[in-house]
């Protein structure tokens, strides 16, 4: 787990100043879909043509599935890497 201090709250203004640092050239970006935001800020980027990528997460199964939900995270990074409920670790 990231230390909590060390996060940031995905906002759509957040993703918004990002994109214009960028002049509209992100292609990928990962996120953890349980963080409060996450969701508007996956379904803004796919709509933008940006590859999303779940992870570096904590969410439970049906907070994943709402990231992946159609035209919206399709990738994922480091899979059960921070999940506190798999014990494969």
């Amino acid at each position: 787990m990231h230390p909590p201090e060390d996060l940031v709250a995905p906002t759509l203004p957040l993703f918004e100043r990002f994109w214009q640092a960028a002049r509209g050239r992100i292609c990928m970006m990962t996120i953890a879909p349980e963080l409060e935001g996450a969701l508007e800020v996956i379904a803004e980027a796919a709509r933008r043509g940006v590859c999303v990528s779940l992870g570096h997460s904590d969410a439970d199964f049906a907070t994943a599935e709402r990231g992946i939900a159609p035209e919206r995270g399709t990738l994922r990074t480091h899979s059960m890497l921070c999940v506190r409920w798999v014990t494969i670790r």
